[in-house]
């Protein structure tokens, strides 16, 4: 008997953090951030500085659009080859921001076209760092979407 109580016991402690968890506030993601600073700056000045945006640990931010391939990638880093998780660079509807330290991604920023076209301009992949981290906001062909482009 002891043992069913003990399961009953576990059982109501994990209800109680399932619905503790429930209750607390999302994190907010990089690209909600990296999204609202768009906003912000193609209704101000036109100018994104992201160094406060993405606040997470980097050296280095690669503007990747579809159909770049790693190749390009550790060309425009000036490194042999790229470490971490690339995401599928074939979506035609979306644009990343590799945040890379050295040769490896840290973390990946998705960005759908529609609402900011990273890839509106040449396609290469265009390299930011924390000395140079501001890009150009200005309003798209298409209603709600910005056009972001590297400085």
């Amino acid at each position: 008997m002891a043992h069913g109580r003990s399961l009953g016991t576990c059982g109501a402690l994990l209800a109680a953090l399932v619905l503790a968890g429930c209750g607390s506030t999302p994190a907010v993601s990089l690209q909600s951030e990296f999204l609202d600073a768009v906003d912000t700056a193609g209704e101000g000045s036109g100018t994104l500085d992201l160094v406060p945006v993405l606040h997470d640990d980097w050296q280095r931010v690669v503007v990747a659009c579809p159909g770049t391939d790693e190749e390009a990638i550790a060309a425009a880093l000036e490194v042999e080859s790229v470490d971490g998780d690339l995401p599928d660079l074939g979506d035609e509807d979306t644009g990343w921001l590799l945040l890379v330290n050295g040769s490896t991604v840290t973390d990946v920023v998705d960005v759908p076209r529609d609402e900011a076209d990273l890839c509106a301009g040449d396609g290469g992949p265009d390299v930011l760092t924390p000395g140079s981290p501001t890009m150009t906001v200005t309003p798209g062909e298409t209603d709600g979407a910005w056009v972001v482009s590297a400085d």
